[in-house]
């Protein structure tokens, strides 16, 4: 699942930005994705896989999450490895599949 949020200002109209933040993400992903940004993504990837392992209770759980859906409670070597065959193409192939004009919208307008 992905979140993307926009917070207007109250003179802004929301339907506008919610129109431009789509037409940006279809932009994206119909673009070339280069070898810096690659790189970048990965790496994100990485450091939200440990910094999801900060605490005993929080390697505990992962663990056995892990155990639980794969049987290898030392699945994280096997994400870490996986994430590093990604390529470009594999990624604007994935987002292009998965990101469709099939979305959900939530508009919370304070009064």
């Amino acid at each position: 699942m992905n979140l993307l949020t926009a917070t207007v200002k109250p003179e802004i109209n929301p339907e506008e930005i919610e129109k431009e933040i789509i037409d940006e993400v279809f932009k994206a992903i119909n673009s070339e994705i280069t070898d810096e940004e690659i790189q970048r993504i990965k790496y994100g990837y990485k450091v939200q896989a440990i910094y999801n392992l900060q605490s005993v209770n929080a390697i505990a759980s992962r663990m056995n999450e892990y155990n639980f859906y794969t049987g290898d409670p030392d699945f994280m070597d096997t994400i870490l490895e996986m994430i590093e065959t990604i390529s470009a193409d594999d990624m604007r192939k994935t987002a292009q599949k998965y990101f469709t004009e099939n979305y959900a919208r939530l508009l919370i307008v304070p009064g």
